[in-house]
């Protein structure tokens, strides 16, 4: 998982305590015509069968599940008219509300070098001389600042630079749209607001930073800025937004629950085990709330993994594609006839379709990764050896002449 792990939950729970004692969630938005699906250009909603939404929650590493899910809904032929997600769900919700195929977004998440993505630092190679001795010096691997005389330490252990890249590129099919809405199946992300402990509803704005705000982990990943209020993780307040999709006009609700369950009392060992033991009990007491109001819950056996598990991603998928099966004959009242469903799927690909096109023919759209066939070459090594942030801090530049 992240790194410091033990440090990193506690500091989460103390977030989450602190963030829950204040304030009410907000109401919820009464439902527009466009989130009806009324008069909108992506799928719309035929008269004769219900208008379904998807609730998919938090739970890290365990929210890959929800990709599995959605590959048997597609199976199935189920049509989902709203998504609502929160942290992990949003991240699997936004991607699919913004046009990715479950077989691209599965692709995306088993590539992703996880360990490096809750990791700031730049790769060793790529530091210049100076860094990588100082790296080598430091005890202690924290950044602090110090103003007016204060020392300051930062607001989560993970700043999220790299997760913001990483979203920003596997969003740029929606780089265009700021009303979610207009997706190519209407969207809420879930957040909270650390000012005030209350829920807030993400329907507009750039969808990397609505995904990056849900899923701002207090004390772990730093939280994200937007229209002048600190938002954090959306599990806080609302890690199962059941009635967030029921808002958007959703007539049947299918939630999906990823969270993670309370220990047994022989399990908590350790005080990062009581910490855990606390966000759990926070988290859980909203996700109970919420799941008994949903129409259909589908619960992925996911007690042989954690949030942290990411190195488990195909047998997540695997597990979160078994549970959705468990219900097949529950799910298959909401199935549409194939040609329909297949009408619909192009309808929704389109705009990813449109997007990935246009990154074709810019030339731009993909990670820079190194061939995994590339021989590091003498030259390569004595360069990043060499490299460094000042001419003069270069081995060796004291001894030049002149």
């Amino acid at each position: 998982m992240l790194p410091r792990t033990g440090v990193a939950i506690g500091l989460a729970a103390l977030a989450c305590g602190a963030v829950l004692a204040q304030g009410n969630p907000e109401p919820l938005p009464t439902p527009t015509p466009a989130a009806a699906g009324v008069d909108r250009g992506s799928p719309g909603v035929r008269p004769h069968r219900p208008r379904i939404g998807l609730a998919l929650s938090g739970g890290g590493a365990r929210g890959i599940a929800h990709v599995g899910v959605l590959e048997v809904l597609e199976e199935l032929r189920v049509p989902i008219d709203f998504i609502a997600g929160t942290s992990m769900g949003s991240i699997v919700g936004g991607l699919y509300a913004s046009g990715l195929s479950p077989a691209q977004m599965r692709s995306a998440l088993l590539n992703l070098d996880w360990n490096d993505l809750f990791n700031d630092r730049p790769p060793r190679r790529d530091m210049c001389y100076r860094r990588k001795e100082d790296d080598a010096s430091d005890l202690i691997n924290l950044e602090m600042g110090l103003k007016d005389g204060r020392l300051l330490l930062p607001r989560g252990l993970v700043a999220g630079q790299k997760i913001a890249f990483a979203l920003e590129s596997i969003t740029l099919q929606a780089a265009g749209v700021r009303d979610f809405d207009r997706l190519p199946i209407p969207f809420r992300a879930v957040a909270t607001d650390l000012g005030s402990g209350e829920m807030v509803v993400l329907d507009h704005g750039h969808l990397a930073d609505a995904l990056r705000a849900s899923m701002s982990i207090p004390g772990v990943v730093a939280p994200f800025e937007m229209d002048g209020r600190l938002l954090g993780d959306g599990g806080l307040v609302r890690n199962l937004p059941v009635d967030v999709a029921r808002a958007m006009g959703a007539d049947v609700v299918l939630a999906v629950d990823v969270s993670t369950p309370l220990l047994s009392p022989e399990a908590l060992r350790s005080l990062p085990d009581i910490t855990s033991q606390i966000t759990g009990m926070l988290t859980r007491e909203n996700v109970e709330d919420q799941i008994k109001n949903a129409d259909l819950a589908i619960v992925p056996d996911l007690r042989s993994v954690t949030g942290s598990d990411y190195a488990q991603a195909e047998h997540i998928l695997m597990l979160g594609q078994a549970a959705a099966r468990a219900h097949q004959d529950a799910l298959a009242r909401y199935a549409i006839p194939e040609d329909e469903f297949k009408e619909r799927l192009a309808r929704v690909r389109d705009l990813s379709s449109r997007a990935a096109a246009h990154r074709r023919r810019d030339g731009r759209g993909h990670y820079p990764r190194r061939s995994a066939h590339h021989r590091e070459t003498p030259e390569d090594a004595g360069g990043r050896s060499a490299r460094s942030c000042d001419p003069e801090d270069r081995p060796g530049a004291h001894l030049r002449a002149g």
